[in-house]
């Protein structure tokens, strides 16, 4: 089981980390990812009523995106997927 995102371990994360992904154990399908330039981005994926996967970008890490209130964004988009949105 993934453990809480935490500032300690985005900071630590390289573009060569394997995997370049780091996933949050308290809200499911949302995690970050670095970039080749080192740029990290939160963000969340998710499938659609009809089953269709998606990534969506929430933010690029660092102000005004810190880890706790991306993961509050994270948690509104899920909410509207679970009543049938799709952002």
């Amino acid at each position: 089981m993934n453990k809480k995102l935490t500032k300690k371990a985005i900071d630590a994360l390289t573009p060569e980390s394997k995997p370049g992904i780091l996933w949050d154990g308290e809200v499911s399908g949302f995690g970050v990812r670095v970039r080749p330039t080192s740029r990290k981005y939160f963000f969340i994926k998710y499938r659609t009523k009809a089953n269709r996967q998606r990534w969506y970008t929430i933010g690029r890490y660092g102000s005004p995106w810190t880890v706790d209130n991306a993961r509050d964004r994270a948690r509104k988009i899920l909410t509207k997927v679970k009543d049938g949105g799709d952002p």
